[in-house]
């Protein structure tokens, strides 16, 4: 009698340990709706991520040549980008070694949604973040970047991943970059360097902005200037998000 309750019991157990896997399983393979969603046609990939390529690289070129410059890129765009040109680049390939391919990105109102595919075959998942993105008031080129939430499928996860691989990415290009808590959350102060020298920039941020346009889209916009020169923020709203303290 006691050996049959002890099988069981033993049955019983193995069957919910079962059961938990399975949905856990379940969970990490659950794909955010934008994963796919947010890729453009083929039919237009091309010619969308050629003007992304060509707006980025005349921002970058006025950064040197102009008192102005800015860049302004819809979801289409990005999203083109990363499936057309991102994968040739040296940073995609060190991502390929590290199992993460597939990047995609979606803007909300006031939010950057990132979204990529970790490891391969059925043994891997969809990692998401929502992370909020703006400028620190009264402190030159510093962006701060807070994670609102991060997941593997549908399973929450750290925010220490991503923030501690932004900090690797912030050296090599020898950024300066802090962590503050705010609200509950992780934040990433980034300081850049606006042409080398923080304390003497030869160029200025002045917007960075997700949101809707007067035109309708919402797409990514940012602008800057030399010191000596202004120029007039892009037709999206100012961010819900506070300073970071």
């Amino acid at each position: 009698m006691a050996n049959r309750r002890f099988r069981w019991c033993t049955g019983l157990l193995a069957l919910v340990v079962l059961l938990c896997l399975t949905a856990l399983g379940l969970m990490l393979k659950h794909e955010p709706t934008f994963f796919d969603n947010a890729r453009p046609p083929s039919e237009i990939r091309h010619d969308e991520a050629l003007r992304f390529s060509t707006r980025f690289w005349q921002m970058s070129k006025d950064i040197q040549t102009s008192p102005t410059w800015g860049f302004d890129a819809t979801e289409t765009r990005i999203n083109s980008f990363l499936e057309e040109g991102f994968p040739y680049l040296e940073q995609a390939e060190r991502m390929r070694k590290l199992g993460i391919t597939d990047p995609v990105i979606k803007l909300d109102d006031d939010c950057i949604r990132l979204a990529f595919r970790y490891g391969s075959g059925w043994f891997s998942t969809v990692i998401s973040y929502d992370l909020q993105v703006w400028l620190v008031p009264k402190d030159d080129n510093a962006v701060a970047i807070k994670v609102l939430r991060a997941r593997a499928g549908a399973v929450p996860i750290s925010s220490q991943t991503i923030l501690h691989r932004l900090a690797e990415l912030a050296r090599e290009q020898n950024i300066d970059m802090n962590l503050y808590r705010h609200e509950g959350k992780s934040v990433a102060i980034l300081k850049l360097g606006g042409g080398g020298d923080p304390l003497n920039p030869t160029w200025k941020l002045t917007a960075l902005k997700v949101g809707n346009t007067e035109q309708g889209p919402i797409m990514l916009a940012i602008r800057g200037r030399t010191p000596d020169h202004f120029l007039p923020l892009p037709p999206i709203a100012l961010p819900k998000a506070d300073v970071a303290q």
